[in-house]
């Protein structure tokens, strides 16, 4: 047995201690019956609080092959086996268990969905019969699945039947989340409305978990209820919440209180027409026409505590850059009507009478710019067409003749960001820490993958998978090696899946390494639209991509199999490294805004906002559009 892993929380002498105790049990011959049982239950809580996911696995297979494992017990060891991409144990759970109906399919269609077959994880969920005590857990499994599908509509509608079934306060807070993210204003109030009830039992009730009063803490986040987060996290730590949450929620809101000061009475009127939407959602529709000159719509979203550090980090840099905007437009005098971003979705329909700032949208709706971090977290697009495939700067071609830059201060200005990015391993995600013994092929490209369900996916030509398929096809038997790197906060089943396959494919890599290591050695780098195509065009590599993106004129754009092959014949950039240097000038110090200034936000804020126009060098039309 591998030893437990001693999470900081236990002594070494407890942890030498719990790990005897796994030991006797496993070998535990001469206990019968319930005494044998009573033991494995205990061994098995004990794996699991000291982190040792395979042990656990190996108890509940004892208790399973005995008959002795409820549904219960047997979907959480899943659930948590599965989570850490242990597919092997698991299958032999769904193997030995002596479950029947319902549960035995439920049980076979989480390990079905975790190994990327959607279409018969589908199908055994569907099936489970509505009345079954077991429905919860298949529309658990479909909202799942219909999320990582990349269908946020089919994922809230199981996401509020599951919720109909066993209302539980963070399935609330998820189904709301993606229903506000992507236009689903009913189903979102529905899920708010669920989440606010939820919260009242959970507050009225003694019996609340360290999970439930963490999430009455989200809820008040994610409604711009300052003072009720910090009710809740006092009452959180009276309540016994580890330390490590409670510092970490305690940290979060200090930041946030910090980056919004001076608009708490703004926030203050969000939380207030948010619950004016759950008393009446039709009166509250109605009177959402402009109250001021400049509507600026706050998404709930910039108020999530974040686990992975990087997203944390770029929230902060979000509310930064808005409330900046915010300050300077009310220094010129400008009427802010300041509403949530709830329910609105992706594209931006605005006849409200009065301008907009939105964040994460597109549209050209009169008067109304879009904003949004660009490929490094502290950049963002101020564009009145959107972002990515989306911005203004995508539907125009960029006239190098204009450019007013030398060719040799534009390279002197990449190779100084290239170098300061390389020196502090800098990305919009967070990468792993450079590997002084990391070993790449002597001659390979580079395949940068992208999430399934990424929104600028709309603009692909050949979507992630495929093009990472097509790319390794072209170069296989080559002698050109292909390197591929997942995207950090990928978890699709369906990737897992086929990043295996491709281990398994003589001169394919698949890596974790930093991106900043990975580029360098790269004869080229493909991707659709990815910000690390716009990074190894730092580094001056040809980048190859299958859909648009606001840098695709400067790269070779592919949309079929044929087209990358008669690119590929020469590896080579698109421009010269001048006209190159001269783009990414621009692109970087006049088109984008840097948050890390706030006169350069004031100054964009004045520019565009206040005069109407995005900076544009002409309009020329770029070619191909995007697909319908």
């Amino acid at each position: 047995m591998a030893p437990i892993e001693r999470p900081s929380r236990f002594t070494a002498a407890e942890d030498a201690a719990a790990q005897g105790r796994l030991k006797r049990v496993l070998a535990l011959e001469e206990a019968a019956g319930a005494e044998r049982d009573k033991l494995l239950a205990a061994a098995y809580r004990a794996a699991i609080e000291h982190g040792q996911t395979r042990v656990a696995g190996e108890i509940m297979l004892l208790l399973a092959e005995r008959g002795a494992a409820s549904f219960k017990q047997l979907y959480n060891c899943m659930r948590v086996l599965l989570e850490s991409d242990l597919r092997a144990p698991a299958r032999k759970l769904v193997d030995a268990h002596r479950l029947q109906g319902d549960e035995a399919a439920v049980l076979r269609a989480m390990l079905d969905l975790h190994s990327g077959r959607f279409e018969e994880a589908a199908g055994l969920a569907a099936g489970v019969a509505p009345g079954s005590p077991v429905r919860a857990h298949a529309a658990a499994l479909l909202r799942e699945m219909h999320f990582l599908a990349g269908d946020p509509a089919a994922s809230v509608e199981a996401g509020l039947e599951e919720l109909a079934l066993a209302p539980r306060l963070r399935v609330a807070l998820a189904v709301l989340r993606t229903a506000d993210t992507h236009g689903l204003r009913d189903p979102a109030i529905r899920a708010l409305q669920v989440a606010s009830a939820t919260a009242e039992t959970i507050a009225a009730s003694a019996a609340g978990s360290a999970a439930d009063l963490e999430d009455l803490v989200h809820l008040a986040l994610a409604t711009f209820d300052f003072p009720g987060a910090r009710m809740r996290l006092e009452q959180a730590r009276r309540e016994g919440l580890s330390e490590d949450v409670l510092r970490k929620l305690a940290s979060s809101i200090a930041n946030m209180e910090s980056d919004v000061a001076g608009f708490e009475p703004d926030l203050a009127e969000c939380h207030a027409h948010l619950m004016r939407q759950l008393a009446s959602p039709a009166d509250a529709l109605a009177s959402q026409r402009a109250a001021g000159d400049f509507a600026v719509l706050v998404p709930t979203s910039f108020f999530a505590v974040e686990r992975d550090a990087s997203v944390a980090a770029f929230k902060r840099w979000q509310r930064r850059f808005l409330f900046t905007a915010m300050d300077e437009l009310r220094v010129h005098g400008v009427k802010l009507d300041v509403r949530p971003h709830f329910g609105r979705g992706r594209r931006l329909e605005w006849n409200e009478g009065s301008r907009c700032l939105s964040y994460h949208t597109y549209g050209q709706a009169p008067g109304c710019f879009h904003f949004k971090e660009a490929e490094l977290p502290h950049l963002f697009y101020l564009d009145r067409g959107g972002y990515s495939g989306w911005s203004e700067l995508a539907g125009t071609r960029f006239d190098f003749s204009e450019s007013r830059v030398a060719a040799e201060d534009a390279l002197a200005f990449v190779r100084g960001e290239r170098e300061r990015l390389h020196a502090g391993n800098d990305s919009k995600y967070g990468q792993a820490a450079f590997d002084p013994a990391l070993q790449l092929p002597a001659d390979y490209v580079l395949v940068a993958m992208q999430t399934v369900n990424d929104s600028v996916q709309e603009h692909a030509w050949i979507r992630t998978l495929e093009m990472a398929e097509m790319v390794v096809r072209r170069f296989a038997g080559t002698g050109t090696a292909v390197v591929v790197k997942r995207h950090p906060l990928c978890r699709d089943p369906r990737v897992s899946r086929r990043l295996k396959a491709w281990e398994r494919e003589p001169g394919v890599v698949v890596s974790d390494a930093s991106i900043h290591q990975l580029i360098p050695g790269a004869r080229a780098v493909f991707t659709v639209n990815s910000g690390v195509g716009l990074e190894a065009l730092l580094y001056e590599k040809p980048v190859y991509v299958s859909g648009r993106s606001d840098y695709s004129q400067v790269c070779h754009v592919f949309t079929t199999a044929q087209e990358l092959r008669l690119k590929t014949r020469t590896i080579e950039a698109a421009v010269s490294s001048a006209d190159l240097a001269r783009f990414l000038h621009f692109y970087l110090r006049t088109y984008l805004v840097d948050a890390r200034s706030a006169e350069s936000v004031r100054s964009a804020v004045r520019q565009r906002l206040l005069a109407g126009a995005t900076p544009l060098v002409n309009k020329a039309q770029v070619e191909p559009k995007s697909p319908a």
